[in-house]
């Protein structure tokens, strides 16, 4: 969501209508694990999202020592 924030003359804040900015994947916020991140330039969201179901594992691979391999090349 976003709002637009203004300072009258006085300098009291006033908040414009709040507008959605995208769907979000997260179904129900958890309070002890961040979900999210946002990027440096606050262009990109990244999401955790859970698996889509207990029998379908993606394949994850795990490059021990790269370092190594950049001198090689």
């Amino acid at each position: 969501m976003r709002a637009i924030v203004d300072r009258d003359p006085e300098g009291a804040l006033t908040f414009g209508t709040p507008t959605e900015l995208f769907q979000s994947p997260l179904t129900a916020p958890l309070l002890v694990v961040d979900e999210y991140a946002v990027s440096n330039d606050s262009q990109r969201f990244l999401f955790i999202r859970p698996r889509p179901s207990a029998g379908s594992k993606s394949p994850i691979t795990v490059v021990v020592n790269w370092a190594a391999n950049l001198a090689g090349k």
